[in-house]
């Protein structure tokens, strides 16, 4: 008895060590991962895609709700399959085609078309039939006057992102925000190099003139 005394006197904080560690996996396993939208959001958010911006714009939506995609969580939302957040530092992220209550691919889980945007000239680039469209923005409620911004979607589980070659124009103030461009954009394909790490690769370029408004809701 004394050597395990001994024993556990000499290893308390290796002890208290797996004690946590085992009380966070049963906090883990009762609530589930953290959701996408529980990092700093206070705001859920809408998106618009003007497809009347120019003769040669690049980017469209598909043509429903009149180019809305309108988070889920908004009252009278149509689109049960929309989540978009805005983090309290204006970091912007909207899935076309997840809830954190479904999971990814939501649409066909619940029996509905999957909403999606349309860039012209990705089937050039021998893209065709992509899946799970995304778009992020950074700092889009800040001060500054531009951002970046990437159109991410999947083909065969391959993930790909259009990226303007320069920052995009910001304008408007409150809860609304326009993004408007005028240049050339690159297609990247997102390869995976090691466990943790991510490296893209370029695969073309193009004109790509697009405009689109974001709107912020308060939760």
């Amino acid at each position: 008895m004394r050597k395990i005394g001994s024993w556990m006197k000499g290893n308390r904080r290796s002890l208290m060590g797996l004690c946590l560690l085992a009380i966070s996996l049963l906090a883990f396993m009762a609530l589930g991962p953290e959701s996408v939208d529980a990092k700093n959001s206070t705001y859920r958010a809408k998106l618009w895609i003007n497809d009347n911006f120019r003769v040669d714009q690049a980017l469209f939506s598909d043509g429903l709700r009149e180019g809305w995609y309108i988070d889920h969580l908004i009252p009278d939302s149509p689109d049960p399959c929309v989540t978009g957040w805005v983090k309290t530092d204006g970091f912007y992220f909207m899935y076309l085609d997840y809830s954190p209550e479904v999971g990814f691919g939501c649409s066909e889980s619940l029996g509905f078309d999957p909403r999606r945007y349309t860039i012209i000239p990705l089937e050039s680039c021998g893209i065709t039939e992509p899946k799970n469209f995304r778009i992020r923005a950074e700092k889009l409620f800040g001060r500054k006057g531009t951002t970046t911004v990437a159109f991410m979607f999947y083909k065969e589980d391959v993930s790909y992102e259009v990226r303007p070659d320069t920052e995009v124009q910001i304008s408007g103030a409150g809860d609304s925000r326009t993004l408007t461009y005028y240049d050339t954009a690159t297609l990247w394909r997102i390869t995976q190099l090691f466990k943790t790490e991510k490296v893209p690769v370029p695969i073309c370029s193009f004109p790509f003139p697009f405009q689109l408004t974001v709107e912020r809701v308060p939760q």
